[in-house]
């Protein structure tokens, strides 16, 4: 009499549950969540294929041994992709020149310039201080701040 629901549409709700955690990955972009939902979408097909899935209690132990292995698996090699295109995504910007706002840009101290329309946080590159206004060109980019250093005339 348990479970008795579950067990009549017990194929139906693991796809939804698949889905409503692929949902919520999208939402929160931990990686948990892929790994828990995959495991739902191969105990729904586990459902389809074997007979002794019918049972609700091996379903939910096969869900949970089934997220873990995924998550052992393939955490680190997904986090390792998601983090490397993470950076590269925004090496275009390495290069493009952008102006000096509000105070002077000091070495070792955190300031602002303005790129492409944004202000955005920059830090000096070397020992110089660069003057409000003064255009810069972006060198590198460490966490959310950019590098710069004064631009040359003929750049």
């Amino acid at each position: 009499m348990k479970f008795q629901i579950m067990q009549k549409y017990n194929i139906e709700i693991w796809g939804l549950l698949g889905v409503i955690l692929v949902m919520a990955e999208i939402w929160s972009m931990t990686l948990i969540c892929m790994f828990a939902s995959l495991s739902a979408f191969t105990v729904a097909l586990l459902t389809i294929a074997v007979d002794g899935m019918r049972d609700i209690e091996v379903q939910l132990t096969v869900f949970f041994l089934l997220a873990l292995l995924y998550t052992a698996i393939g955490y680190r090699p997904v986090k390792k992709l998601i983090r490397r295109n993470a950076d590269e995504q925004y090496r275009n910007i390495t290069g493009d020149t952008a102006t000096v706002l509000g105070v002077p840009l000091e070495p070792g101290k955190t300031g602002q310039v303005r790129w492409s329309g944004t202000d955005c946080k920059a830090a000096v590159e070397g020992d110089e201080t660069i003057d409000v206004g003064v255009e810069v060109m972006i060198t590198d980019i460490r966490g959310n701040i950019f590098i710069v250093r004064r631009k040359k005339k003929n750049e």
